[in-house]
């Protein structure tokens, strides 16, 4: 399961969230800014940054990125980061994904 954590106030934005996940074989995250809405509709998502992978049985990657800055008619502020990491000696692959949506004052991640 995913955790949000690091969020301060500066003015109307959350700045310097992380979203993470760790399990025993891999650790996942990246940060980010987000507000709620302010007026109907228009929660965002700025600055993705800082991705990170760590996998005790070596490599992991990652892409991710904003995928909505901001709510509109077709869903919520979205950003989300997939990573790819082996999960045993023998090279066997896995990959999920962590992201946070931002619609009005709801903030929920997966």
């Amino acid at each position: 399961m995913s955790s949000l954590k690091g969020c301060t106030l500066s003015g109307l934005w959350r700045i310097n969230c992380k979203l993470g996940v760790s399990d025993a074989i891999t650790t996942a995250s990246f940060q980010f800014d987000y507000r709620i809405a302010q007026t109907k509709h228009d929660a965002s998502i700025r600055d993705y940054r800082a991705q990170t992978c760590g996998n005790v049985f070596g490599p992991c990657s990652v892409k991710g990125g904003i995928k909505r800055a901001t709510q509109n008619s077709a869903g919520p502020a979205w950003a989300a980061m997939t990573y790819t990491a082996k999960i045993n000696k023998t090279g066997t692959t896995v990959q999920s994904e962590i992201g946070i949506r931002v619609q009005d004052t709801t903030v929920s991640t997966y």
